[in-house]
């Protein structure tokens, strides 16, 4: 990893190692995302019983550009078929759902912040796999989340917001969390 991207998830985990809450525990962790195999920036996820929040700070992405983070959850990582990834989806009580979208400036960077609480999604969700209850509750310490950074092309280009953004695009980098 280059300084750049270490100095940065030093700083993200320094943010989010500040306690949110007394009383409610929490746990932190920090991971590289990545694209084809390299390091392009880091995210952090701060875990808590009922819930799950994000932080997203990457580079490399093309500038002016839409893009939507996916959620992989996979609420029984233990029946996964060897690493988890999306044909383990079903076997897992898992799901692939929206989280977040946001659009690139001329830097082509991105920095995002979302949560998401355990249970049923929001109605509405957009989900394109498994169940429509995202993570289990009582289950944000134990669930494995893989957070997927689709590209939808050019922000000028697109015509139908809703409609693009209700599935994923070609996956261009990601952040898991294990």
């Amino acid at each position: 990893m280059t300084k750049a991207l270490l100095a940065l998830s030093a700083a993200i985990f320094a943010v989010y190692s500040v306690p949110v809450s007394a009383g409610q525990p929490s746990s932190t962790e920090t991971v590289e995302v990545t694209e084809g195999g390299n390091a392009v920036g880091a995210a952090a996820l701060v875990r808590k019983k009922q819930s799950a929040s994000f932080r997203i700070n990457t580079t490399m992405l093309d500038p002016n550009s839409a893009y939507t983070i996916w959620v992989a959850a996979f609420n029984n990582p233990e029946d996964c078929l060897g690493e988890c990834d999306g044909p383990d989806i079903p076997l897992t009580d898992g799901s692939l759902f929206f989280g977040s979208a946001f659009v690139t400036g001329i830097a082509g960077t991105a920095n995002v912040e979302f949560d998401i609480l355990a249970g049923n999604l929001p109605e509405g969700t957009n989900v394109a796999a498994g169940q429509d209850k995202g993570i289990n509750r009582g289950n944000g310490f134990k669930v494995e989340l893989h957070l997927v950074i689709a590209q939808h092309g050019p922000s000028s280009d697109i015509l139908d917001w809703p409609f693009e953004l209700s599935s994923p695009g070609p996956a261009e980098q990601v952040a898991l969390f294990k």
